[in-house]
């Protein structure tokens, strides 16, 4: 087996294994409350988004899938009192958007560098 360093992108931490027997690091990444709409930045990948929609519709635009290639988001819906869509200029899953239905419901999106896919 390889002693090459791998990192592990999931939406709520980071780790990064290197070999040798020792353990690795790990970096918990705190959750991004959304209030309103936004557009998501390359930056904000891989992170947890908690959706509150008690004010009004949300609307949340993900970044060029290429510029979070391999990378997933999460998207928990903390209140749904107002519609809350997730849109992309490329396709999520086929479709141009994603709306979200019932509350606490929760959804990932994983980018392959050209379309998103749903993950639930």
């Amino acid at each position: 087996m390889s002693n090459s360093n791998v990192i592990f992108k999931t939406p709520a931490f980071k780790t990064n294994s290197s070999g040798g027997g020792g353990g690795g690091t790990a970096t918990v990444l705190p959750p991004i409350p959304v209030n309103n709409s936004k557009t998501i930045s390359k930056a904000e990948f891989p992170r947890v988004f908690l959706i509150n929609a008690s004010a009004g519709a949300v609307e949340i635009n993900l970044p060029p899938a290429a510029e979070v290639a391999d990378q997933r988001a999460e998207f928990k819906i903390v209140n749904l009192d107002n519609s809350v869509r997730i849109l992309s200029t490329e396709k999520i899953d086929g479709e141009n958007e994603f709306e979200f239905f019932n509350e606490k419901e929760s959804v990932a999106v994983f980018s392959d560098g050209n379309t998103f896919y749903l993950i639930s």
